[in-house]
């Protein structure tokens, strides 16, 4: 509902895990794991289309940092190819966001070693 509020949005995609065409995103937790964010956004800006990843994630279970850092690590192969790589989180009745797109931000992301390092990617 957020992102259909924004300027230029044109549909979003449910990323359904384990389908033939679903978008993957390896991280590392005790191995190589697939991760599949939520969703998938476009939205128009000028002429051009961009594709948004992002995944509303329950901060409360414990790979929300391995998976922030899988799409960080993405970020560095494959952000020139998107818009925003949002994790986002549920605060009270809206959701804190952290676009590890941004350099600042993956950079954090990339650094984090465990559940509690999540907190600083969270921060500005």
């Amino acid at each position: 509902t957020e992102a259909m509020r924004d300027d230029g949005f044109v549909g979003w995609l449910r990323n359904i895990p384990r389908r033939e065409w679903a978008l993957c995103i390896p991280y590392e937790l005790g191995g190589t794991k697939p991760f599949y964010p939520d969703l998938i956004v476009i939205r128009r800006t000028g002429n051009s289309l961009l594709v948004d990843v992002i995944e509303p994630h329950d901060d409360t279970r414990a790979d929300t940092w391995a998976k922030a850092k899988g799409l960080a690590e993405f970020a560095d192969k494959h952000g020139m190819d998107f818009g925003r790589l949002i994790i986002a989180r549920k605060r009270g009745e809206g959701f804190e966001r952290a676009d590890v797109n941004d350099r600042t931000t993956r950079k954090k992301a990339r650094s984090m070693q465990s559940q509690s390092d999540l907190e600083n990617l969270f921060t500005s």
